[in-house]
């Protein structure tokens, strides 16, 4: 599976492709939404919107959130990041979205959010490949991770770090 890391069982093989930082999301009317770059500070007693807690990244969200002091809703989840982007829209939160998903689903011209640079693009998740350690397909997989790698290296220069 192409999938957030970490991932902890035994049982599975891991192959990193890349990282990519995740950005910060704001309704067009927010206050922060007229910065240029958001600081810690600036989010502290900020309401956070998060994926449910069956995505990795809502764990990590929910880790920043502690670390520097805002608040995660819990009354409400995004089941997509879709539905994250179109909850900040309606000014129910921030939400940190990644930056694949910001470059092919939100229009500078036309988005219905903000988007902002946060902590100098050094918040990420990383992306891999994982698959069970038995498999006999082991060779093809690692194919795979070449072509995967490529592909950002060529089409996502400056947006991913491949690693």
């Amino acid at each position: 599976i192409l999938t957030q890391l970490p991932v902890r069982s035994a049982d599975v093989a891991v192959l990193r492709l890349f990282r990519e930082p995740l950005k910060l999301a704001v309704a067009q009317d927010h206050p922060l939404a007229r910065k240029r770059a958001l600081q810690d500070d600036d989010l502290a007693g900020q309401d956070i919107l998060a994926l449910s807690s069956a995505y990795l990244l809502h764990d990590q969200i929910v880790a920043l959130c502690e670390e520097i002091g805002a608040n995660p809703r819990q009354d409400y989840e995004g089941t997509s990041l879709d539905a994250l982007r179109q909850m900040t829209a309606l000014d129910m939160g921030l939400s940190f979205l990644p930056a694949l998903y910001v470059q092919s689903e939100v229009s500078p011209e036309t988005g219905d959010v903000a988007v902002l640079p946060f902590r100098g693009g050094r918040l990420t998740r990383s992306i891999g490949l994982v698959w069970r350690r038995r498999s006999a397909h082991r060779e093809t997989i690692e194919r795979i991770a070449e072509v995967a790698r490529a592909v950002a290296r060529d089409r996502f220069k400056g947006l991913v770090t491949v690693e």
